[in-house]
């Protein structure tokens, strides 16, 4: 994963830089000669550790300028990802910068290594681990089921312990929602045995709706019978005032009758007269005529016109003693017609105007 290692200024080391062969690499010497100081720089190019500037190699003075300058620096080229140069120089409150392959430098915020970094060391902390009193020696102290779980995150077997824990996971989840889903189902078939009346209850209420609704409607049929019946009695009440009313239509049926004769009589009197006309006409004519044939003529006229004169004299005697019978009837007529007419119009007042007693419609 990493080909090669530049070093400046770091801890012990001035300028150095380690060439790394495929497979794994050894380093040894004597105690505090920088074979710690290569993992912590390892570290430092691609996790930001340790912080602060400790790991300033100490030759350098922090007092004067010139040594401020002097940049601590490593280069780590990581195998089929790139060059990643991390630099800090001795002031305080010094940015932290980034180069990847020479390119523009990239600033840290504050303690984080910029996303860009990440993606070329691809490192963890597990990937690196230090031997210094104060760093656990990798695995060493751990229990055999933590170095186990170590190792299998970093060969990709944990995903077979993630997954059978998730498992059992979803098993114990499921195993405990079929707890509570049977008791839930043990619940609602005892609701359902409690409620085995519901069936015979539904069918009884639909045929109690069915009688509501009969019984409504014989209700409502009740109900306008008996409004017939009062409004019967409210025209029988109206009639009794009315007991003469059959006498008094036979009687205007009678002086209907009456009127018929006095029209017969009328036309017998329009007859006579016209009669009459006729004699005068005659009459009028003998008075301009010179002739005796015609004399003779207009006198034997004259003679069936006299007698037809005494004939109709008799008759329109008869009629004049008729005429003054029907004055006389005409005269009741018409003060029986104004009665009728009052008891008419006090009948349609009283009963036709308000309420039918056939049909029970009203009119007004």
């Amino acid at each position: 994963m990493i080909s090669s290692i530049a070093i400046q200024n770091f801890e012990t080391h001035i300028n150095t830089n380690v060439e790394l062969h495929a497979g794994v690499n050894t380093f040894v010497g004597e105690s505090d000669e920088g074979k710690s100081g290569i993992v912590r720089s390892i570290l430092w190019n691609a996790r930001n550790r340790p912080r602060g500037d400790e790991y300033r190699n100490d030759q350098l003075d922090p007092k004067t300028k010139e040594d401020k300058l002097k940049i601590t620096e490593v280069g780590i080229v990581y195998k089929g990802t790139g060059l990643v140069v991390r630099g800090r120089d001795g002031f305080s409150g010094g940015v932290n910068h980034y180069q990847i392959d020479n390119k523009e430098p990239l600033r840290a915020l504050r303690t984080d290594v910029p996303d860009e970094v990440q993606e070329v060391t691809r490192m963890k902390d597990v990937n690196i681990q230090g031997q210094h009193p104060t760093e656990q020696y990798f695995l060493l102290a751990d229990k055999p089921g933590q170095v186990a779980r170590e190792f299998n995150k970093v060969s990709g077997l944990s995903i077979i312990d993630d997954t059978t824990s998730e498992i059992n996971k979803q098993v114990r989840e499921t195993n405990s929602t079929l707890k509570v889903v049977k008791k839930e189902i043990d619940d609602r078939e005892l609701q359902l045995k409690n409620m085995e009346w519901v069936p015979k209850a539904i069918s009884q209420a639909t045929k109690l709706k069915i009688k509501k609704t009969k019984l409504k409607k014989a209700t409502h049929k009740i109900e306008n019978l008996e409004e017939v019946l009062i409004q019967l009695d409210y025209v029988n009440d109206k009639l009794k005032g009315f007991d003469n009313l059959d006498e008094a239509m036979m009687e205007l049926e009678a002086f209907k009758l009456l009127d018929n004769k006095i029209w017969a009589a009328a036309n017998k009197q329009k007859s006579i007269s016209d009669t009459i006309d006729g004699l005068k006409t005659i009459d009028t004519q003998l008075k301009a005529s010179n002739g005796i044939e015609d004399a003779v003529k207009e006198l034997k006229q004259l003679e069936k016109l006299d007698s037809n004169i005494m004939k109709h004299e008799l008759f329109i005697v008869d009629i004049d003693n008729q005429l003054t019978d029907i004055d006389k009837t005409k005269s009741d007529i018409d003060k029986f017609n104004q009665i009728l007419l009052q008891m008419q119009k006090e009948f349609d007042k009283k009963v036709i105007s308000e309420i039918c007693p056939t049909c029970g419609r009203s009119d007004v």
